[in-house]
């Protein structure tokens, strides 16, 4: 097989016309195919990146005629669904939030969360910096505190190491620094990435006790055991029970239990399996246009293989060395459309719909790696089998 590569390669050079349009054509269908995958592996395919990630979960309300809509829920239900639920370990409220941050160089504006304390035992993770807020500093009169991301606290702040327990102002208003979130951390939300975290009941507390107030969605955490129709009806039995308590603001109102993922990625995974197949057809298009390729140049190498059978060669020794030459083609068009791949991944990633989950996490890895190297291999069986076994009967007469 050494030889047969070493004499497939002085073929390719001999012939760098032909070569190059191979490899380019194989390139751009591979790294279509390639980049798509990207995304796919990144969206679909791969575990949010929190502990035990299958028992996260979103809640969301909605009323009994509309029972596809994904409705929030108000601050004294959320309180209730705590209380009452035994599916969950842990549950946290959150709505959107937006500051301007100054005196750090430059006015900048910021795109956030208000979120209850108990969000760091939903998601099991915690500032690599500092320490999260607790239930004293998620309440009416607490002093304003923050949670910085990572990717603010670097540019913002320069990785000051002493960030922690200073003061920073925050539309106007002073607020202390608890600590900063690891690198890499993104909430589960879809939308602009979330540069920061404040406690939820000191920003909305005119919201606390109005129970028609429906403006924050819950995320929370099975418990070990618990599958999600059991927490979707229990949450509906206390739904229920509430309806019968507060019968202005809750008749009618029912709870369902989705997966987190399959909340995130639910709506776009339709559109990501069309897109994966409309450039597999693509890379089956360039496959042919490779194989025309190779057959109108068999024409040329009629001789050498009435040659190379007149010395004794086999079919198959003769298809093997064609093989070989196609899988080097394969393989040099699929490194090609990594690169590809790599200047695709980019421009999704500057130009793409921004409230496509996880975009910033696309990328180029093991696994889009693995999934070029083999659709370069199937490749080669789909423009080099028909051309290997035509050429390979010569005519010797």
């Amino acid at each position: 097989m050494l030889a047969d590569f070493k004499y497939a390669l002085r073929i390719l050079i001999k012939a760098p016309g032909f070569s190059a349009i191979a490899i380019l054509t194989l390139a751009l269908g591979i790294g279509a195919n390639s980049a798509i995958f990207s995304v796919i592996d990144t969206v679909l395919l791969r575990p949010l990146p929190f502990p035990k990630p299958d028992q996260l979960a979103m809640v969301w309300a909605h009323t009994a005629k509309e029972p596809k809509e994904k409705d929030v829920a108000s601050i004294p239900d959320f309180v209730d669904y705590q209380e009452q639920s035994r599916s969950f370990s842990a549950m946290a409220a959150y709505t959107r939030a937006g500051t301007i941050l100054s005196g750090a160089g430059e006015s900048q504006q910021l795109e956030g969360l208000a979120v209850s304390s108990n969000l760091f035992d939903v998601l099991s993770i915690q500032p690599m910096l500092g320490r999260a807020y607790t239930r004293d500093e998620d309440k009416v009169g607490a002093a304003p505190v923050v949670l910085f991301s990572y990717g603010l606290w670097k540019r913002a702040f320069g990785n000051d190491p002493h960030i922690v327990g200073q003061q920073v102002m925050l539309s106007g208003r002073s607020y202390t620094v608890l600590g900063v979130m690891p690198p890499g951390w993104r909430f589960p939300v879809q939308g602009a990435a979330i540069e920061y975290l404040t406690p939820l009941v000191p920003l909305v507390q005119t919201a606390v006790s109005n129970r028609g107030s429906h403006s924050f969605s819950i995320v929370a955490r099975l418990k070990t055991g618990v599958e999600v129709h059991q927490a979707e009806a229990e949450m509906n039995t206390i739904a229920a029970r509430l309806a019968q308590q507060y019968p202005d603001t809750n008749t009618d109102r029912l709870v369902s239990v989705i997966p987190l993922h399959e909340d995130i990625v639910g709506q776009i995974r339709p559109a990501l399996i069309i897109l994966l197949s409309a450039v597999a057809l693509v890379l089956l298009i360039a496959c042919a246009n490779v194989a025309n390729l190779l057959l109108a140049r068999a024409a040329v190498r009629n001789r050498e293989m009435a040659i190379r059978t007149a010395l004794g060669a086999g079919r198959g020794r003769i298809v093997r060395q064609l093989l070989a030459e196609g899988l080097l083609l394969a393989l040099l068009g699929g490194a090609s459309g990594l690169l590809v791949a790599g200047w695709g991944v980019d421009l999704l990633r500057t130009l793409g719909p921004q409230d496509l989950p996880r975009i910033s996490d696309i990328g180029i890895n093991t696994t889009v790696c693995a999934f070029t190297l083999a659709i370069s291999v199937l490749s080669t069986a789909a423009f080099g089998l028909i051309p290997a076994l035509q050429v390979s009967r010569p005519d010797v007469k």
